[in-house]
């Protein structure tokens, strides 16, 4: 039908970095302070003082992304639960992962069986005030269930890269 098709290889270290930088602004509520200081206000009360060494960080997906997370975060001295759908036997199982990390941070492929992996069962079993990152692919993630989270303060916040829709 001569359509083109054809996969985009990102670079772990990229994708790692920006998830980390995320992560980080995240935790800081970056977005308020810039917006600030674009109003000449400088005053730091709205930022939030966790610091990631004081955190739990659940990645999901150990594959090359995952893994660059992982390997940056150790950095932080924070401690890292990861899960692999392909149930290895170092990883966390989804449930208790959900529930012990302050971050939890999506790197795996979107197939049928991964569409809406976070709904709003998962969200419901995150830590209260849990930070939620998606540098992964959009449909990962219920949007409305994540709306709804945001809304009703369940999350604490989150950081997406990518959008269902």
């Amino acid at each position: 039908m001569g359509i083109a098709v054809g996969n985009v290889e990102y670079p772990p270290d990229s994708v790692a970095d920006y998830t980390v930088m995320l992560m980080l602004m995240a935790l800081r509520n970056a977005k308020s302070v810039v917006t600030g200081a674009e109003k000449f206000d400088f005053r730091l009360n709205a930022v939030r003082g966790k610091e990631p060494r004081d955190m739990t960080v659940g990645v999901v997906g150990n594959g090359r992304i995952g893994t660059a997370v992982i390997e940056r975060l150790r950095g932080f001295g924070c401690r890292v639960l990861t899960h692999n759908r392909n149930a290895e036997t170092d990883c966390a199982p989804l449930n208790e992962l959900l529930a012990e990390s302050d971050i939890v941070s999506l790197h795996i492929p979107l197939n049928r069986d991964a569409r809406h992996f976070i709904g709003r069962e998962q969200i419901e079993a995150m830590k209260q005030g849990a930070f939620l990152i998606n540098t992964g692919r959009g449909a990962l993630v219920d949007t409305d269930a994540l709306i709804a989270a945001l809304e009703n303060g369940k999350l604490g916040g989150a950081a997406l890269d990518v959008l269902e829709v």
